[in-house]
């Protein structure tokens, strides 16, 4: 859903407005930095360049924040830089579970039904 000022994220530094970019960290060899250009509220944004595979991008670790059978609504803003128009390029939130064996696998949480812009989209 929408953030509103009574929303409650239990994400921390959930919207970029930290003096770090922690405790976001970046997946693969994707850079991650604070963006005053690229706000979508407030003074900065999370920006994402360097991405060489299409997984590549912000993670942050959700263990103790989060608990079993508790139901937790997602929502998230996110726009192409530097391009005209891409209408293959989508957007997929995912999660990575990990287990007592130590495997791990990847579960979707949010996609985007339609190509990304250069604009903001929920």
């Amino acid at each position: 859903t929408p953030w509103s000022p009574t929303s409650r994220s239990i994400l921390p530094n959930w919207d970029f407005e930290e003096p770090t970019i922690g405790p976001w960290i970046k997946n693969g060899g994707s850079t991650i930095e604070q963006s005053a250009e690229h706000a979508h509220s407030g003074n900065f944004g999370g920006l994402v360049t360097g991405r060489e595979t299409d997984w590549e991008g912000v993670a942050q670790q959700v263990v103790g924040l989060i608990e079993p059978g508790v139901i937790y609504e997602v929502s998230v803003w996110v726009k192409l830089v530097n391009v005209a128009d891409d209408t293959t390029a989508t957007f997929i939130l995912t999660m990575e579970e990990t287990y007592e064996d130590g495997s791990t696998s990847h579960r979707e949480i949010i996609g985007s039904t339609g190509g990304l812009t250069d604009e903001w989209q929920h």
